[in-house]
């Protein structure tokens, strides 16, 4: 795909960025980060966390992590959906992912769900960034909360 570089690691996680992310122009239109890409892991941890490394000029680091009842016992699949650009009050660009998949046991049962991931644009001069997100997660399997992080922390001038 033309203009998209692909990014995955050993686990199975893949995400794909449009090659003008980082450069400082704006992603346009709804859909675009990665639509259609799948990422696929079967978590090895009690709780799923996605590590994904954006291997560019501007390197990002998202941490998003997915509550199950029992890992183990799951299997995740998660498609990107929509996509928006936030100014953040540091002067950083967010950028929404809205992803939506279905979370499957070893038995077959499956529960729809929908998340929003955020990326942030550091600029050139930040070797790395850690932060935290608004993650929607499962409440006793009978809908969806809200864990609202208020901490962005950088590291790496």
């Amino acid at each position: 795909m033309s203009g998209w570089t692909t990014w995955s690691d050993q686990r199975g996680f893949s995400l794909a960025l449009p090659d003008t992310w980082g450069t400082g122009e704006q992603v346009e239109g709804s859909g675009r980060l990665g639509a259609g890409a799948t990422l696929i892991a079967a978590a090895p941890e009690s709780d799923l966390l996605f590590e994904l490394y954006v291997l560019k000029a501007n390197p990002l680091k998202l941490y998003a992590d997915l509550y199950q009842e029992n890992a183990l016992r799951h299997h995740v699949q998660v498609r990107v959906m929509g996509t928006g650009v936030y100014e953040l009050d540091s002067g950083h660009r967010c950028l929404r992912l809205t992803l939506t998949g279905i979370e499957r046991t070893v038995d077959g049962e499956g529960a729809e769900f929908t998340t929003d991931y955020y990326l942030v644009d550091a600029g050139p001069r930040v070797l790395s960034l850690n932060f935290k997100v608004l993650t929607p997660r499962y409440a006793q399997r009978e809908g969806l909360f809200s864990q609202i992080v208020d901490s962005l922390a950088l590291d790496g001038e």
